[in-house]
């Protein structure tokens, strides 16, 4: 896979932006139309990056079954399989900046509209009004391993209830090692108007003849389908983002002569240079996982053919144990006050804990017990219900049960003197961590039944009812939790770890409509036509175990701050909560015109679905500047609140084609068509005085013929 990027993107602080006294709202005070500027920052500040990615991937799978018949009533089968995957990328960014006077929004529309005057473009189009802005760098790899084996046995009854009972094991063994850069995406600044004044003494401009070229002038063809119309930008070669490190280490060198003025000039400070990122050097990048896994199973097939009503049906059950070990790494560093000679201390006491960093192998056993139980009515040839029960497991993905905590602790104190006696005061003692996963999570389990009425009306004609019920257990949210380690005369000290756990429980019922038909009665060619619908009505959410109820928004963007992460916070320092479960739509329909005769296949499908909630306190959709409007906080106005609202995808309707053709019983030709009506996917965020667009994609439609040969 290779990825190249070019976009734009705001970087002002929205408190220094004005608007337009010609401006317009709606009912709720967002803004429509108007002109911004900012003259505070001298200009709308943007970026402007050019992004070179690539991944390269590989999977090797070789499977083999038997199946053997020794008797007319047993059979047995067996599978075995062993799968290698490996995977390997670099992701690059340089981007340069630039100070735009105004930016002309009209927000009214279905999508953003950015209008430029002749005076714009030309400001954007020439190299001299640019900065080199920054640099960042990725890189990851990883390789995997299974093995797993499967033997079944089936017993054919001959019995007038007993239908067959089947029973069998399936074992697996699997690894994993993923290793990432140190710090995962390395962004590093070459020039940035913050820095101006301390660290710099001015943006490296592409119009200073020491730090110009290595620019082109982008022209954005066809961008939005050529529904929206883009100026032509100036943007970095994509030569410096493929030729890392030596295309970083010159860029950042603009900085260190740039940072080297400022020291002169003020008498003081100090020029860090451009560090690139490590790689499988540092064991906060390195997640290895091991897990096997035995699951034995049975299932007893029956059937009540004598009844008013026949039942058939199966029970089962599956037993399925796991043994999981994490090889990680915990770091320990403690942030201890100088005390003074001859200085007495008070206050709280200060655990004596010896600085460390170690290898540590976590290993995490659970088993589940998951029955089943299935049962099917025939009231009639055409009528039937079926009735369904069960439990189900999910284990957590590897990458939430990486092994890696970094514990730190940090003690707050005052010093006093009175005459030649000092007394330090330790206030508080904090012993707190972070932890990129957590190899002791269980997997989420979820008690499930189901209820379906089926009329067959037709013999291609059915319409189907069905309602469900889904209670979920140890749903993994971030979370904090206990970590104990010992101090130096072996008294275990609990640290409070920010980190994935098992946090929540939730809910998810409904009901789903299905309906299909062949009109076979019309005459001739018209009886292959058929329709086929469903829709489906679903409400869900989400309860957590230790529930967060706060009006305002508190505290600092990490993991333990659970009002911001699972409520959301708004700008204005109020939290939303009562979201439901994420990617769950609550309403989805289908829609499919069929057509089958003879040798032709067709369908054109129309498949809707309502918005979704995708994440809350996502990057583009978060921050630390928010207004403190708490009546009850002593910083009420102030703009520091820690703010990240929830994002959704919106409702989207894709409609699709395909017809084929068979020539013969080994050859067909079809065409396919996807996106037909060149749909728009649309991603919202939550605001208090609405819920607001935050991205329009659209990727147009996709065609595709295709030759099929059947052995």
């Amino acid at each position: 896979m290779q990825w190249d990027e070019n976009a734009i993107f705001a970087q002002s602080s929205p408190y220094n932006i004005n608007v337009s006294k010609d401006a317009t709202y709606d009912a709720s005070g967002n803004l429509l139309t108007g002109t911004l500027t900012d003259p505070k920052d001298g200009g709308i500040n943007f970026g402007g990056d050019t992004r070179s990615a690539n991944r390269q991937s590989e999977t090797q799978d070789v499977s083999w079954n038997l199946r053997w018949r020794p008797t007319n009533s047993w059979t047995l089968t067996s599978d075995f399989q062993v799968i290698r995957a490996t995977t390997q990328s670099f992701d690059s960014t340089v981007a340069t900046g630039i100070q735009l006077p105004k930016e002309k929004l009209d927000l009214s529309g279905n999508i953003p509209n950015l209008m430029f005057d002749a005076a714009d473009r030309a400001y954007m189009a020439d190299p001299n009004n640019y900065y080199w802005a920054f640099t960042m760098e990725h890189k990851d790899q990883s390789v995997a391993h299974e093995k797993a084996w499967k033997g079944d046995a089936k017993y054919e009854f001959d019995h007038s209830v007993l239908r067959d009972i089947r029973f069998g094991a399936r074992l697996t063994d699997r690894d994993s090692l993923t290793q990432n850069s140190n710090p995962s995406f390395n962004w590093s600044p070459i020039s940035q108007p913050w820095q101006l004044g301390w660290n710099i003494s001015k943006l490296a401009s592409l119009g200073d003849p020491r730090f110009s070229g290595n620019t082109n002038l982008h022209v954005f063809d066809n961008f939005f389908n050529g529904k929206v119309s883009v100026p032509s930008l100036i943007f970095p070669n994509v030569a410096l983002a493929t030729g890392y490190p030596d295309s970083y280490a010159a860029l950042h060198k603009y900085h260190d002569i740039l940072c080297a003025e400022q020291v002169k000039a003020q008498g003081s400070g100090s020029c860090d240079p451009w560090v690139p990122a490590s790689f499988g050097t540092d064991p906060s990048g390195t997640n290895s996982q091991n897990e096997r896994t035995k699951a034995f199973y049975s299932q007893l097939r029956f059937g009540f053919d004598d009844l008013k009503f026949p039942v058939d049906g199966n029970v089962g059950v599956r037993y399925v144990s796991t043994d999981a070990t994490a090889h990680g790494y915990t770091v320990f560093k403690s942030t201890l006050p100088t005390i003074p000679a001859g200085a007495t201390v008070a206050g709280s006491i200060v655990p004596n804990i010896p600085v460390f960093a170690k290898d540590q192998n976590y290993t995490n056993s659970y088993s589940n017990v998951l029955p089943s139980l299935n049962l099917r009515m025939k009231v009639s040839d055409k009528l039937q219900f079926r009735f369904a029960a069960a439990s189900a497991m999910s284990r957590p993905d590897f990458s939430q049960l990486q092994g890696y905590t970094a514990l730190s602790e940090d003690v707050n104190t005052t010093t006093t003197t009175v005459g030649n006696v000092s007394t330090v005061r330790v206030n508080q003692v904090s012993l707190t961590g972070t932890a990129s996963g957590n190899p002791n999570l269980k997997p989420a389990t979820s008690n499930q039944i189901d209820l379906t009425a089926e009329w067959y009306f037709a013999p291609a004609g059915s319409l189907t009812v069905a309602v469900f019920n889904k209670r979920l257990k140890d749903i993994i949210i971030n979370s904090v939790y206990s970590y104990p380690i010992p101090d130096a005369t072996g008294t275990m000290q609990n640290f409070t770890v920010t980190g994935p756990i098992n946090g929540a429980k939730g809910t998810a019922r409904g009901i789903e409509v299905a309906y299909q038909q062949y009109f076979d009665k019309l005459p001739g060619w018209m009886s292959g036509f058929g329709i086929q619908a469903n829709f489906t009505y679903v409400d869900s959410h989400q309860d957590l175990y230790k529930p967060v109820n706060q009006a305002y928004c508190t505290g600092t963007n990490t993991a333990d701050n659970l009002n911001l992460n699972l409520n959301g916070c708004d700008t204005n320092g109020q939290t939303f909560g009562n979201l439901p479960l994420i990617n769950l739509s609550r309403q989805s329909y289908n829609l499919a015109l069929m057509y089958d005769k003879g040798p032709i296949s067709a369908r054109l499908a129309y498949n809707w679905r309502s918005k979704s909630l995708q994440a809350v306190n996502v990057n583009g959709t978060q921050g630390s500047d928010g207004t403190d409007t708490n009546p009850a906080s002593p910083t009420y106005g102030q703009h520091n609140v820690t703010w990240g609202l929830p994002t959704w995808a919106d409702a989207y309707g894709q409609l699709d084609a395909s017809i084929f053709y068979k020539i013969n019983e080994q050859w067909s030709f079809g065409l396919e068509a996807q996106n037909i009506n060149d749909a728009q996917f649309k991603q919202l965020m939550d605001q208090h005085s609405g819920t607001k667009g935050r991205a329009w994609f659209v990727s147009g439609p996709r065609y595709t013929a295709q030759m099929r040969y059947t052995f």
